[in-house]
């Protein structure tokens, strides 16, 4: 058998701590709540190193390289350094404006980035239909737990597709809530990066232990299931 790096277990981790982060800090603004920009801007600093770093090893060198998983290394790999770029200077902007960071001024730094925001939200909804379309992301039967869905590959797309296409409609109305400045289309964009990040999170822990299972029973003989 041929074996790959797969990166994806610490970037789901990572784009999951971000999202989260990224909505609460932007609640919690619009709320009037005092926000210490230092704890936000270490954590979107660690989050965007990690994304920046390991997305563009998996963009430039591609080790998903077996058959049926290069598609991996777009849907994994480019979303991550598009993400990691834009946490990272995130983190540069709120170190520098930790004395006198408010609503407003934010508001008007983002407004530029928010085209960016927009463009990625076009890439991960191209990703999402990808996800659906052409049922990828089946986990191989070797592998404990996602193994057992790996005869019903609609399954495991679908709910990547509904994961990523969370991710694509918080960032397509990202700008529009940024200019109308509206209190709904933020509470969805809200809604939408949560619940992608917390799952994300779980999704990168799970494969922790789901993939130490895979290498398991491919190089000892085991035949572990769960």
């Amino acid at each position: 058998m041929t074996y790959m790096i797969m990166y994806n277990t610490l970037l789901a981790v990572a784009a999951g701590v971000g999202l989260v982060g990224a909505a609460t800090l932007f609640r919690k603004l619009r709320q009037g709540t005092t926000v210490h920009a230092e704890g936000w801007s270490l954590l979107f600093g660690v989050t965007g190193f990690i994304l920046t770093v390991l997305g563009l090893a998996v963009t430039i060198t591609w080790p998903y390289h077996v058959a049926g998983t290069l598609d991996a290394n777009i849907l994994f790999g480019e979303p991550s350094v598009a993400f990691g770029v834009v946490l990272s200077a995130m983190s540069f902007y709120l170190w520098h404006q930790r004395a006198s960071l408010h609503l407003e001024k934010l508001q008007r730094m983002l407004k530029p980035v928010s085209i960016y925001v927009f463009g990625i939200g076009l890439v991960m909804t191209a990703c999402a239909v990808s996800w659906a379309r052409y049922r990828l992301g089946a986990a191989p039967p070797v592998e404990p737990i996602s193994g057992h869905f790996a005869g019903h590959p609609v399954l495991e797309s679908s709910f990547l597709a509904a994961l990523w296409g969370l991710i694509a409609l918080g960032a397509l109305l990202f700008p529009f809530a940024l200019h109308k400045q509206s209190k709904k289309l933020g509470e969805v964009i809200y809604v939408c990066w949560i619940v992608a990040g917390v799952v994300l999170m779980a999704f990168g822990a799970l494969n922790y232990y789901t993939h130490i299972g895979m290498l398991q029973n491919t190089t000892a003989g085991t035949h572990y299931k769960y």
